[in-house]
């Protein structure tokens, strides 16, 4: 469904929300941006980045022949 179709047919912002499937709000952005929200997403960092460089070090130290790996 066309969403600018159905605002010329005088549904409200909800009326096409739930139409489309989004939210009234985003509804509302893209018929008065005239384009599809672009949604940018920050990379979260990893609990582990902290103790990245020490749990390599253990494990190149701990783990340096595979035959400790087997056991």
């Amino acid at each position: 469904m066309d969403i600018r179709a159905l605002s010329r047919q005088g549904y409200t912002y909800a009326e096409i929300g739930r139409l489309v499937g989004r939210d009234w709000r985003t509804v509302k952005r893209y018929l008065e941006s005239g384009a599809q929200p672009v949604y940018r997403r920050q990379r979260m960092p990893s609990k582990l980045d902290a103790l990245k460089a020490v749990i390599d070090q253990w494990l190149a130290t701990r783990y340096s022949q595979p035959s400790q790996v087997l056991r």
